[in-house]
């Protein structure tokens, strides 16, 4: 009886949860709100979950955010920033990200410049996953209409 009632609340989530395609690099929030408004919403949303604002352009409603860096011992350390276009009614986030390459001199982490779109794809907990994870959780920040992803 459970297992027919625990099938029965998750069928809806199944059914309804939006499979994101391989190689999406591209997140599409809509809205109901003017570019405006929009513009003031993603740098709120940026400065109250702990990233800053490198550039901002009101007049091309483009925001993008300082370079975030995550990095433990003998792991994965990689660095990655979020780039918006705001528009009526739209939010399009996308982001760059790059490995961080050990220093043996300083026994540091220092970013190279070879910088590469956030995009799905990879293995899971791979720099790739984990960056284009960031820009989704992120991306769910933010109420919208609906959420397309290129």
């Amino acid at each position: 009886m459970k297992t027919i009632i625990t099938l029965l609340v998750l069928l809806p989530v199944v059914l309804f949860a939006q499979d994101i395609p391989k190689k999406t690099s591209k997140i599409i929030i809509h809205n109901n709100l003017n570019a405006e408004d929009n513009f003031k919403l993603v740098g709120r949303t940026v400065l109250q979950n702990d990233y800053q604002i490198e550039k901002k352009d009101k007049d091309f409603g483009t925001i993008q955010t300082e370079r975030q860096s995550y990095s433990k011992p003998f792991r994965l350390s990689y660095s990655w920033y979020f780039d918006f276009v705001i528009s009526d009614n739209k939010i399009v986030l996308t982001g760059k990200m790059t490995s961080d390459e050990l220093d043996v001199n300083s026994n540091t982490f220092a970013s190279s410049d070879n910088w590469e779109k956030i995009q799905k794809r990879g293995m899971k907990k791979s720099l790739y996953w984990n960056t284009f994870q960031k820009m989704k959780e992120f991306s769910e920040l933010f109420e919208s209409k609906k959420i397309e992803y290129k």
